[in-house]
């Protein structure tokens, strides 16, 4: 039977490459943002949709633009009968109402109860995340120095 090679063991080499790729891809992603909006800003009207604008050599650039809308649950159902005064009837085919689970009632569930209830749910993992922390310091603080050394009383 064939061996099944060793998994690879991540150093802290590994770690210190994420982290400097975390630092330049953050970077990387501010600044793309920043020139998208100023190129967007400076050929295309603000509105919602796909405009297109003229480049050299028969190009063309496309850009397009989505407005996101939130309902406020509460003003709309404080104003669910006023929508239906003004001619809107059926306010609630406006809305779509996305069932959530609520994890901390979840857990609270019997491993039996929870087999059950899991028919409805699809778990998948997301993504993992990693984060640097410095050292605690040991013992009492040091506190600065309230005489400057021999040397540099002048500086």
């Amino acid at each position: 039977m064939a061996e099944v090679p060793p998994m690879p063991v991540a150093t802290e080499d590994d770690l210190a490459r994420w982290y400097k790729l975390k630092e330049q891809l953050a970077s990387l992603k501010a600044s793309e943002m920043l020139l998208r909006k100023f190129i967007f800003n400076s050929w295309f009207k603000e509105q919602e949709g796909t405009q297109t604008h003229d480049m050299a050599g028969g190009f063309v650039c496309k850009g397009s633009m989505d407005f996101n809308y939130k309902v406020d649950e509460a003003t709309f159902q404080t104003l669910r009968e006023k929508f239906i005064e003004e001619g809107i009837q059926e306010p609630d085919k406006l809305v779509r109402w996305k069932p959530e689970l609520n994890k901390a009632n979840y857990n609270q569930l019997t491993a039996e109860q929870r087999a059950f209830f899991d028919q409805c749910i699809t778990i998948t993992p997301g993504s993992p995340t990693l984060e640097i922390t410095q050292p605690k310091p040991k013992g009492k603080p040091k506190a600065p120095p309230t005489v400057a050394p021999k040397g540099q009383e002048n500086l």
